[in-house]
């Protein structure tokens, strides 16, 4: 229905619950998750909840250079953002719209795209 095709990089079951989890190797913000991690894990929690036809509440980043688990609740409000993305990705897509892109010097400057996102 969504068009999402993923594999999360683990899913724990504990009392019939299913639990997906994301693996980072990246340092974490000082609390919670950073989002784009979030919007991962939401994603492999609605493809779970279609394959095994269930409700997935929360899951976890765990972001291995410091050893730390963090939950994150699959809410209304992340369930919309990811829903938002998909829609400017369908935008994009499907009307060739070129994408607001927040430059930067540094980010820029090994990107592949720079020269198209530089013309606008």
């Amino acid at each position: 229905q969504l068009e999402l095709i993923g594999m999360c990089d683990k899913i724990e079951i504990m009392d019939g619950k299913y639990y997906p989890v994301t693996l980072k190797s990246s340092n974490p913000p000082i609390r919670g998750v950073w989002d784009q991690d979030a919007l991962e894990l939401v994603a492999h929690a609605i493809l779970l909840e279609d394959e095994f036809e269930t409700e997935v509440y929360v899951g976890f980043v765990d972001y291995e250079k410091i050893g730390d688990r963090r939950p994150v609740v699959m809410d209304v409000n992340l369930r919309k953002a990811l829903f938002e993305i998909i829609r400017e990705v369908k935008e994009i897509t499907e009307n060739k719209k070129l994408p607001n892109v927040k430059k930067s010097a540094k980010k820029c400057e090994k990107c592949e795209y720079k020269e198209i996102c530089l013309k606008n």
